[in-house]
């Protein structure tokens, strides 16, 4: 019963002119949430591997693990996206904060600029330093969807939205980076 209630939802939301995405959901906001958590935990800890690490093998081998573990989540995120975004296009007030997949983007973005330079350094240090640089944008990153999944709480809690994220909004420059609120990540 649900599947065909759900079906036709999407059918007048398509006559309508409606998005193909459906609205996310109460589940899918927490699960999106726990994601972008989960990613900054993964990139704190990564930094914190990879100053122990003494050679660029190690460096190398931290990285992969790390990368085999974060991508998934940021894969999920940019397909978890689009719907919640729509429900941040329809909060009251808050159209223009629809940029959770641009910050699933950026992400994404992020994790492939450090995929190529990581460890490839034979100065210990600068990979190291890479590495913490990589953690802070991530962490930044992910703090700003996890705001977002707030604001879609509060709207679907009814408190219209809450007060809106104080990170600023993800923008995808022609340059092909991606700034928050007017700063390069």
């Amino acid at each position: 019963m649900r599947t065909i209630l759900g079906a036709m939802a999407m059918a007048v939301l398509a006559a309508c002119g409606g998005s193909s995405h459906p609205t996310a959901t109460a589940a899918d906001v927490q699960k999106y949430s726990s994601l972008a958590q989960g990613v900054s935990t993964s990139a704190t800890s990564y930094a914190s591997t990879e100053q122990a690490t003494t050679d660029v093998t190690a460096c190398r081998s931290a990285h992969d693990s790390y990368d085999g573990h974060v991508r998934p989540m940021v894969n999920q995120m940019q397909g978890m996206s689009p719907s919640l975004d729509e429900s941040l296009s329809g909060m009251s007030g808050h159209m223009g904060d629809a940029d959770m997949g641009c910050g699933a983007d950026a992400m994404k973005a992020e994790l492939d600029h450090h995929a190529a330079v990581a460890c490839t350094s034979t100065d210990m240090a600068a990979n190291h330093a890479e590495a913490a640089r990589h953690a802070t944008a991530m962490h930044d990153w992910a703090e700003h969807q996890v705001a977002r999944c707030g604001e879609v709480e509060d709207h679907m809690g009814g408190g219209g939205g809450g007060g809106g994220t104080t990170t600023g909004v993800c923008q995808h420059m022609s340059d092909g980076s991606y700034t928050l609120g007017g700063q390069h990540m």
